[in-house]
């Protein structure tokens, strides 16, 4: 039974027509399982895909009904993808989104990052693309692979995601010192002043002072030059932690790097 569904699909697949990729959705949303019973499912789907994109781009046009059905297709198979399939699926995906001009789904990217193998990650240009196209959930995941991308990223949830994946990664501290401390950077930060912070901003703020805790303190530790700016940042998240802890003490993490620089 398994082998018949396979090559049914498999069929349904080297068609490439909209009619085609929207059969192979409604298969994924139905019964996930499936797509794993035929691999070369995906592969004739990807080459439909491929060539149909080429085709559309020589002849400067575009078949919406076709690229869509693409899109929608990528989207529910994201989660099942293969870590070998992973890679040219979200390529696809992200050539069929940009033809539409809109962005792919947040989630669903994410998870194609994430189900690719550890020793073998997405190419840093294909990074650039999700983080100018995706949402914060996928960028967090790009992130998690390439924290140097992501220190400068408008949200702090991504740059969160970027200082803690940087923290195993202690050969890059001192070679992006500028960018981590511009990523703990704010108005409360320079004045030691958090009245004012707003709650949302404040858990925001707390998180970015836990997360750069560990390389500041490398940082200060082995950077004369930048010293003073450390000690001023870890000096405003000792009150930032003090005053979001019923004892009023400052997280453990920000302490420790304090003694790491003045010992």
């Amino acid at each position: 039974v398994e082998a018949s569904q396979g090559q049914v699909l498999t069929a349904v697949a080297r068609t490439g027509t909209p009619a085609a990729f929207a059969a192979l959705e409604a298969v994924v949303k139905a019964d996930p399982t499936l797509l794993s019973l035929s691999p070369e499912a995906l592969a004739f789907a990807g080459e439909a895909a491929d060539a149909r994109l080429g085709t559309m781009a020589k002849m400067g046009e575009c078949d919406t009904q076709q690229v869509e059905a693409m899109a929608a297709f990528y989207a529910a198979a994201a989660r099942q993808a293969s870590p070998e399939a992973a890679l040219p699926m979200l390529e696809r995906w992200l050539r069929s989104a940009e033809v539409l001009g809109r962005a792919p789904d947040d989630d669903g990217v994410a998870a194609l990052l994430e189900r690719m193998p550890a020793d073998s990650p997405a190419p840093v240009s294909l990074c650039h693309q999700v983080l100018r196209a995706c949402g914060e959930r996928s960028r967090c995941a790009v992130a998690a692979v390439y924290p140097t991308l992501c220190l400068r990223d408008s949200s702090p949830t991504v740059k969160v995601a970027a200082l803690s994946a940087l923290s195993a990664a202690p050969t890059l501290v001192h070679q992006h010192a500028a960018d981590i401390l511009s990523a703990t950077d704010s108005t409360w930060a320079r004045t030691c002043d958090w009245s004012g912070c707003p709650n949302d901003m404040f858990e925001d703020e707390h998180a970015l002072a836990l997360a750069s805790a560990p390389l500041l303190g490398a940082l200060g530790a082995s950077r004369a030059e930048y010293l003073p700016m450390v000690l001023s940042r870890l000096g405003a998240h000792a009150g930032l932690t003090a005053g979001n802890d019923p004892n009023s003490q400052p997280a453990e993490a920000v302490v420790d790097a304090l003694r790491r620089v003045v010992r």
